[in-house]
């Protein structure tokens, strides 16, 4: 089980909880969930430097991830990249 602190996108200054039970999957939608797993899993990595290949790579890699790729598109991507940046921060 993992348990994610995550900042309410319409109001940051509220927190919640979010439960991920094992065997539970992520898909390209939960946005928030990939960016907290690509931050956890490359702490060291600045977000603004990973091009589109890379990071749809990095997300189909993620343990808890299990979604068509062919969902995946640019708009996606950018989503996923601009909230592991607000992670980031």
């Amino acid at each position: 089980m993992r348990i994610w602190w995550l900042r309410s996108p319409s109001t940051p200054s509220i927190w919640y909880r979010k439960t991920i039970e094992g065997g539970e999957s992520v898909k390209w939608t939960e946005v928030q969930d990939i960016a907290i797993e690509l931050y956890d899993a490359n702490p060291d990595v600045d977000p603004c430097t990973v091009n589109f290949v890379d990071l749809r790579n990095w997300v189909m890699g993620l343990p808890e991830f299990d979604d068509d790729p062919e969902r995946c598109g640019e708009k996606i991507l950018e989503a996923i990249q601009a909230a592991w940046i607000e992670e980031a921060d």
